[in-house]
């Protein structure tokens, strides 16, 4: 009889690679057909290779799932925490404040520009808004880029309780094929045993 946490965790190792092979199926159909704004060829090919190797890994993991392949399973798994990892550093990276952020010993490009609200406020202040509504422009996208950034981290932690799901089923799956395996070697030893001791008797 199945269990109630392994067909949950057979559901999530389903739907997680399905998800993310869909997601990158229509980012590199967004990308042929230049619906995102990126204009750096460079930027565009490395679209495409990430995207690929998504499909790829979310393929490899849809077919262990379905195929109860837990070698397959296991490697979708770690190339996603792999990359989520990533994501969430990221996240936390532009969500933590700039002193805390200015003593880790880590340099990245993704943190959020400040210098971007406010060359769109200036633009916008072209039509006349005085100073006070500059600054109230300013906080506003100050108060958009912590809605952002928390409901990343919310979708981030869902899609880490959906990843250790689908590693607990792995090694279910794992442990069930070692148990079949070693239960298949006993039968045989036995039958051999017994042919052995017919050979005997005879």
């Amino acid at each position: 009889m199945i269990s109630s946490g392994a067909s949950q965790g057979r559901a999530l190792a389903v739907i997680l690679p399905s998800l993310t092979l869909a997601t990158h199926a229509l980012s590199l159909l967004a990308l042929e057909f230049d619906l995102l704004p990126i204009a750096a060829v460079s930027h565009n090919f490395c679209g495409w290779l990430f995207d690929l190797a998504g499909i790829a890994v979310s393929a490899m993991g849809l077919i262990g799932a379905v195929d109860r392949r837990p070698a397959l399973v296991s490697a979708f798994t770690l190339v996603y925490a792999s990359a989520l990892s990533v994501m969430t550093l990221i996240l936390l990276y532009n969500l933590l404040p700039s002193e805390i952020v200015s003593a880790v010993p880590i340099s990245l490009r993704w943190r959020y520009d400040e210098n971007f609200e406010k060359r769109f406020c200036r633009e916008i202040d072209d039509f006349g808004w005085d100073a006070q509504w500059l600054e109230q422009c300013r906080s506003s996208f100050r108060i958009i880029r912590i809605v952002l950034v928390w409901s990343g981290l919310l979708l981030v932690a869902a899609q880490w309780w959906a990843v250790f799901g689908v590693w607990k089923w792995a090694r279910v799956l794992k442990m069930e094929q070692r148990d079949r395996w070693h239960g298949e070697t006993d039968v045989e030893r036995a039958e051999h045993g017994e042919e052995k001791r017919e050979l005997k008797i005879n």
